[in-house]
Protein backbone atom coordinates (compact mmCIF):
# COMPACT_ATOMS: atom_id res chain seq x y z
CA UNK A 1 0.00 0.00 0.00
CA UNK A 2 3.06 2.03 0.65
CA UNK A 3 4.51 1.73 -2.32
CA UNK A 4 1.59 3.01 -3.89
CA UNK A 5 0.51 5.80 -2.28
CA UNK A 6 -2.33 4.38 -0.50
CA UNK A 7 -0.79 4.98 2.70
CA UNK A 8 0.51 8.07 4.33
CA UNK A 9 1.87 7.39 8.15
CA UNK A 10 2.02 5.16 10.05
CA UNK A 11 1.99 5.81 14.07
CA UNK A 12 3.65 2.98 15.48
CA UNK A 13 6.68 1.70 12.99
CA UNK A 14 9.92 0.36 14.38
CA UNK A 15 13.37 0.78 11.48
CA UNK A 16 14.02 -2.26 9.46
CA UNK A 17 16.03 -2.27 6.13
CA UNK A 18 12.44 -3.24 4.27
CA UNK A 19 10.62 -0.11 5.52
CA UNK A 20 13.17 2.23 4.72
CA UNK A 21 12.63 2.25 0.56
CA UNK A 22 9.14 3.64 1.54
CA UNK A 23 8.95 5.83 4.61
CA UNK A 24 10.94 8.11 6.29
CA UNK A 25 10.93 8.12 9.83
CA UNK A 26 10.29 10.74 12.19
CA UNK A 27 10.87 10.78 16.16
CA UNK A 28 11.15 8.58 18.07
CA UNK A 29 7.93 8.70 20.01
CA UNK A 30 8.22 5.38 22.21
CA UNK A 31 10.26 3.44 22.91
CA UNK A 32 8.59 -0.15 22.47
CA UNK A 33 8.96 -2.73 24.72
CA UNK A 34 7.90 -5.74 24.03
CA UNK A 35 7.77 -8.67 26.46
CA UNK A 36 5.85 -12.20 26.98
CA UNK A 37 2.94 -11.77 29.10
CA UNK A 38 1.24 -14.01 30.99
CA UNK A 39 -0.27 -14.94 34.44
CA UNK A 40 2.67 -15.89 36.26
CA UNK A 41 1.02 -18.55 38.74
CA UNK A 42 0.55 -21.03 35.70
CA UNK A 43 3.62 -20.56 33.77
CA UNK A 44 7.15 -21.86 34.46
CA UNK A 45 9.39 -19.25 35.00
CA UNK A 46 11.50 -18.56 31.70
CA UNK A 47 15.35 -16.59 32.17
CA UNK A 48 16.54 -16.44 28.55
CA UNK A 49 14.46 -16.49 25.79
CA UNK A 50 16.26 -19.42 24.25
CA UNK A 51 14.76 -21.71 26.97
CA UNK A 52 11.58 -21.73 24.51
CA UNK A 53 13.53 -23.91 22.12
CA UNK A 54 15.03 -26.32 24.52
CA UNK A 55 12.12 -27.89 26.72
CA UNK A 56 10.30 -24.89 28.33
CA UNK A 57 6.94 -24.85 26.53
CA UNK A 58 4.33 -22.09 27.30
CA UNK A 59 1.59 -23.96 25.01
CA UNK A 60 0.30 -21.09 23.01
CA UNK A 61 1.41 -17.99 22.62
CA UNK A 62 -0.31 -15.14 20.61
CA UNK A 63 1.45 -12.64 18.06
CA UNK A 64 0.27 -9.82 16.12
CA UNK A 65 -0.14 -11.10 12.37
CA UNK A 66 2.86 -9.13 10.37
CA UNK A 67 4.65 -8.13 14.40
CA UNK A 68 8.23 -7.87 14.47
CA UNK A 69 9.93 -8.82 17.57
CA UNK A 70 13.40 -8.29 17.04
CA UNK A 71 16.29 -10.52 14.93
CA UNK A 72 16.79 -13.40 17.65
CA UNK A 73 13.10 -14.16 18.04
CA UNK A 74 12.42 -14.52 14.60
CA UNK A 75 15.78 -16.51 14.25
CA UNK A 76 14.64 -18.47 17.52
CA UNK A 77 10.97 -18.48 15.73
CA UNK A 78 12.18 -20.79 13.00
CA UNK A 79 13.03 -23.62 15.09
CA UNK A 80 9.99 -26.32 15.91
CA UNK A 81 9.85 -26.25 19.45
CA UNK A 82 9.13 -22.61 19.41
CA UNK A 83 7.46 -22.25 16.33
CA UNK A 84 4.49 -24.88 17.27
CA UNK A 85 3.64 -22.43 20.38
CA UNK A 86 2.85 -19.46 18.09
CA UNK A 87 -0.34 -18.65 17.23
CA UNK A 88 -1.03 -15.28 14.44
CA UNK A 89 -3.71 -13.56 16.02
CA UNK A 90 -4.72 -10.02 13.53
CA UNK A 91 -5.06 -7.62 16.50
CA UNK A 92 -3.86 -6.68 19.88
CA UNK A 93 -7.96 -6.59 21.74
CA UNK A 94 -8.41 -9.82 19.91
CA UNK A 95 -5.09 -11.48 21.95
CA UNK A 96 -6.13 -9.72 25.06
CA UNK A 97 -9.56 -11.25 24.64
CA UNK A 98 -7.97 -14.94 23.77
CA UNK A 99 -5.65 -14.44 27.14
CA UNK A 100 -8.17 -13.88 29.09
CA UNK A 101 -10.43 -16.49 28.06
CA UNK A 102 -7.42 -18.89 28.80
CA UNK A 103 -7.40 -19.76 25.22
CA UNK A 104 -3.32 -19.00 24.98
CA UNK A 105 -1.46 -18.76 27.82
CA UNK A 106 0.59 -15.82 26.78
CA UNK A 107 0.57 -12.90 24.22
CA UNK A 108 3.53 -10.76 22.86
CA UNK A 109 2.87 -7.16 24.05
CA UNK A 110 4.58 -3.73 24.29
CA UNK A 111 4.37 -3.05 28.12
CA UNK A 112 2.56 -0.34 27.76
CA UNK A 113 -0.01 -1.86 26.36
CA UNK A 114 -0.37 -4.08 29.34
CA UNK A 115 0.18 -0.82 32.01
CA UNK A 116 -3.23 0.57 29.34
CA UNK A 117 -5.08 -2.64 30.72
CA UNK A 118 -4.08 -2.53 34.24
CA UNK A 119 -4.23 1.17 34.64
CA UNK A 120 -8.28 1.19 33.15
CA UNK A 121 -8.69 -1.94 35.02
CA UNK A 122 -9.51 -4.32 32.10
CA UNK A 123 -10.73 -7.52 33.62
CA UNK A 124 -8.01 -10.00 34.81
CA UNK A 125 -5.87 -7.86 33.69
CA UNK A 126 -3.87 -7.43 36.91
CA UNK A 127 -3.44 -11.32 36.77
CA UNK A 128 -1.24 -10.76 33.85
CA UNK A 129 2.56 -10.07 34.37
CA UNK A 130 5.50 -8.89 32.00
CA UNK A 131 7.31 -12.90 32.61
CA UNK A 132 10.16 -12.43 29.35
CA UNK A 133 11.68 -8.99 28.06
CA UNK A 134 11.83 -9.92 24.05
CA UNK A 135 13.01 -6.85 22.30
CA UNK A 136 13.14 -3.61 22.86
CA UNK A 137 12.92 -0.72 19.40
CA UNK A 138 12.37 3.05 19.36
CA UNK A 139 9.46 3.27 17.08
CA UNK A 140 8.78 6.08 14.91
CA UNK A 141 5.90 7.72 12.30
CA UNK A 142 6.53 6.50 9.07
CA UNK A 143 5.63 8.85 6.64
CA UNK A 144 5.48 7.53 2.97
CA UNK A 145 7.94 8.50 0.46
CA UNK A 146 5.91 8.21 -2.52
CA UNK A 147 2.84 10.32 -0.66
CA UNK A 148 5.30 13.42 0.43
CA UNK A 149 8.49 14.94 -0.72
CA UNK A 150 11.40 15.59 0.30
CA UNK A 151 11.17 18.96 1.20
CA UNK A 152 7.63 17.92 3.08
CA UNK A 153 9.53 15.45 4.92
CA UNK A 154 12.34 17.99 5.90
CA UNK A 155 9.60 20.45 7.45
CA UNK A 156 8.23 17.29 9.48
CA UNK A 157 11.01 16.38 11.10
CA UNK A 158 12.16 19.76 11.50
CA UNK A 159 8.73 20.30 13.40
CA UNK A 160 9.15 17.38 15.59
CA UNK A 161 12.80 18.69 16.81
CA UNK A 162 11.61 22.36 17.43
CA UNK A 163 8.83 20.28 19.62
CA UNK A 164 11.26 17.81 21.44
CA UNK A 165 13.79 20.50 22.06
CA UNK A 166 10.89 23.18 23.78
CA UNK A 167 10.04 20.44 25.76
CA UNK A 168 6.51 20.11 24.57
CA UNK A 169 6.85 16.47 24.21
CA UNK A 170 7.91 16.14 27.64
CA UNK A 171 4.27 16.19 29.42
CA UNK A 172 3.10 13.88 26.74
CA UNK A 173 5.83 11.13 27.67
CA UNK A 174 5.54 12.18 31.66
CA UNK A 175 1.41 11.36 31.45
CA UNK A 176 2.27 8.15 29.47
CA UNK A 177 4.94 7.13 31.37
CA UNK A 178 7.63 6.85 29.21
CA UNK A 179 10.96 8.41 31.36
CA UNK A 180 13.72 7.32 28.99
CA UNK A 181 13.58 10.78 27.49
CA UNK A 182 17.36 10.27 26.36
CA UNK A 183 16.27 7.54 24.10
CA UNK A 184 13.65 9.37 22.65
CA UNK A 185 16.14 12.30 21.24
CA UNK A 186 14.80 12.92 17.20
CA UNK A 187 16.92 10.72 14.97
CA UNK A 188 15.03 11.03 11.74
CA UNK A 189 15.58 8.55 8.94
CA UNK A 190 14.75 10.38 5.52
Amino acid sequence: MSEMGELDVISHLSVSEQRKAHFAFIGPHHIESIYLVGDPTTLPTLDTLQQLTSGIDLGSIATLHGGYYGEEFARLALQPALASQLVSISSIQDKLALLRAGRVNVILEDLSVLRYWQQHQFADAARFQPLLKVYESPVYFGFSKTSLSASQLRMLADSWQRLYQQGELVPIYQKYQIDELKKLQPTPLL
